[in-house]
């Protein structure tokens, strides 16, 4: 972390600000994560995740107003079911947020471990409880407004096994708000033509097709999580990016009854309607899909 106005390095740790960065957790398209700790005005520390722009984008303006508007957007999202962003800043060549640390797995390790442990994917029941906690998160992001009551219409676009942790206290919280984008109030670079952003197998059918995602579109996502979740098995992934995206668009879905038969028919129904290709038949809003 060089070049950054207010910090030091000693003892194996980084001090920047208020902030002591203890080690790299994890690094992604276009930031690095850190485990760390925050000093309060008491004296006090906490722990926290701290998220940087990598380097190579650092000087790259129009990237930079992007992360730093969806950092805004971010700091507003406050519920059980979100991980908490707490604040953000720009310091030097450092840009930089700042989130709760959940001491957890995120649902692919917790749904692999226990795999290995019991020889068989997790229980219907718990999964059950676990795609409900994400629709509530997903609800509160898809209906949140500005001051003025005014729809922000949110979409996440990133719902994924990897994108869900499961607290040690049973807590199910959804993360990585870095590619939500408004239709309204976000200025965002644009992808280049074709390209999706989110991991290729958990994007809708609507996306592959180059429309606009929408709150349908993470409700789709939604459901390849909750049919992975219930037969152990991934729905469709292919050898490459293009068999995936063909098999999003129009390959087999197997009933999860087929593989697992103690699965109820009603829960299985449920997974078929978000998985609804024709969005006029899927499950209209994360509240629609909730109530069931």
């Amino acid at each position: 972390m060089s070049n950054a106005r207010g910090h030091e390095k000693g003892s194996g740790v980084i001090r920047f600000k208020r902030f002591v960065i203890h080690e790299l957790i994890g690094v992604g398209g276009m930031a690095e994560i850190y485990r760390g700790s925050a000093e309060q005005t008491d004296g006090k520390t906490v722990p926290i995740v701290f998220k940087r722009v990598k380097q190579e984008y650092a000087e790259n303006e129009t990237f930079v107003r992007m992360f730093l508007d969806e950092a805004k957007l971010s700091v507003r999202m406050k519920h059980p079911n979100i991980v908490e962003v707490f604040e953000y800043g720009k310091d030097g060549n450092i840009n930089y947020l700042t989130m709760e640390y959940i001491d957890g797995l995120h649902l692919q390790d917790t749904h692999k471990r226990y795999e290995c442990m019991n020889n068989r994917p997790l229980p219907w029941q718990a999964v059950t409880l676990i795609v409900r906690e994400i629709l509530k998160g997903l609800q509160y992001t898809h209906e949140l407004t500005d001051e003025d009551g005014k729809p922000l219409g949110l979409v996440h676009r990133d719902v994924n096994l990897d994108n869900v942790m499961i607290s040690r206290q049973g807590y199910v919280k959804l993360l990585d708000f870095g590619i939500v984008k408004a239709r309204e109030g976000v200025r965002q670079a644009e992808t280049a033509a074709g390209v999706l952003k989110g991991k290729l197998s958990y994007v809708s059918p609507e996306q592959v097709a180059g429309m606009p995602a929408s709150p349908c579109s993470d409700i789709f996502s939604v459901g390849i999580v909750f049919h992975e979740l219930l037969t152990g098995r991934r729905l469709f992934l292919s050898d490459t990016d293009l068999a995936t995206l063909m098999a999003v668009k129009s390959g087999s879905i197997p009933d999860p009854r087929s593989i697992r038969g103690e699965i109820p028919q009603e829960v299985s129904g449920i997974v078929f309607k978000a998985l609804e290709r024709d969005v006029s038949k899927r499950y209209s809003s994360a509240r629609e899909m909730l109530v069931d």
